[in-house]
């Protein structure tokens, strides 16, 4: 999927229902630059509190995960 989208720095990328996080990180592995913006969501606390934790993981410092409370 991230090499479909095939991104490109300066874009700005957001998965609404991001999960862990792993489409996220590929996207930003895809641009091949930090000159991005990640955004992602995520309903679930605990999958919330893992997609942040791998973007700690990963050195990608910017993404912004927000949790989605219902």
């Amino acid at each position: 999927m991230a090499k479909l989208l095939a991104p490109e720095p300066g874009n700005r990328l957001n998965d609404p229902t991001c999960g862990s996080g792993s489409l996220l990180i590929k996207l930003a592995k895809e641009v091949g630059s930090d000159n991005f913006s990640l955004y992602g969501q995520e309903v679930n606390g605990s999958t919330w509190a893992l997609a942040r934790m791998n973007m700690f993981l990963h050195e990608i410092d910017n993404a912004t995960i927000e949790w989605e409370i219902l």
